[in-house]
């Protein structure tokens, strides 16, 4: 009997070798298995939950198709999953290389890029939620610098060519000239005005928002390694949600 090569449910193309060790390592698994994970729940029929954020501010929960999320069908033969690659699409609003994103969708035919997403499996519940009762169980996040970097270049490309626009906020008409942006003593006493303007651009951007980071639970029986019943599903959150 042949062997079975070993693969991931739907990523038929993309820069890992499924075959190899290394690819099923904790942080390539990350990455890829809930690339698989939209995959298989789309053959099922099943959309992900999309978070976003409302012109209060209060999130909202949507939901969004595999298709849409990723530009085609996740089984489509032309679809070519990239993980840890720069996101050239923003390159043009970087200076130095681009942000390096988690899962980048391509045209496998053209080398278009389709999409590009930060991607944070979770397990639930976690360390703090455990003892909890189970609609109070959470997850932890953990947020580096590449998903800051990212996350700005999204809201920077909302106001590409629009720099009058963005002069309400920035500058002289609005975080002021102040001559170091790394001198606590300086930017102590501009954190307050600088936290209103930020919020004040985020409203304004929601209606340009787009889904950002995937954010797949992986929940368990309290706090052992057996699987509950229904132990997977998928949250997008967009990038003003995220906020």
């Amino acid at each position: 009997m042949a062997k079975a090569t070993p693969s991931l449910f739907g990523v038929q193309n993309s820069n890992r070798d499924f075959s190899s060790r290394d690819s099923w390592s904790k942080n390539k698994f990350n990455s890829s298995f809930p690339a698989s994970l939209i995959a298989y729940m789309d053959s099922k029929g099943l959309p992900c939950i999309y978070l976003t954020m409302d012109g209060q501010g209060d999130v909202v929960k949507k939901t969004i198709t595999a298709k849409e999320l990723f530009g085609k069908s996740p089984l489509d033969p032309n679809l070519y999953y990239s993980f840890e690659s720069a996101y050239t699409p923003f390159q043009p609003i970087t200076i130095g290389k681009p942000p390096t994103v988690d899962l980048m969708l391509m045209d496998n035919t053209s080398t278009e890029v389709l999409s590009g997403y930060e991607i944070k499996l979770t397990t639930l519940p976690d360390e703090s939620t455990h003892k909890l009762t189970e609609d109070e169980y959470g997850c932890e996040l953990v947020i580096r610098m590449p998903s800051i970097h990212f996350l700005a270049c999204s809201l920077s490309k909302v106001y590409k060519g629009k720099h009058r626009k963005l002069a309400e906020y920035f500058g002289k008409n609005g975080f002021g000239n102040v001559a170091s942006y790394v001198e606590a003593a300086q930017i102590n006493p501009q954190l307050g005005e600088i936290s209103k303007r930020l919020n004040d651009l985020i409203f304004a951007t929601v209606p340009s928002q787009e889904p950002f980071m995937i954010q797949p639970i992986w929940k368990t029986n309290g706090k052992t390694g057996i699987l509950a019943d229904q132990c997977f599903d998928v949250f997008v959150w967009s990038d003003m949600a995220f906020t």
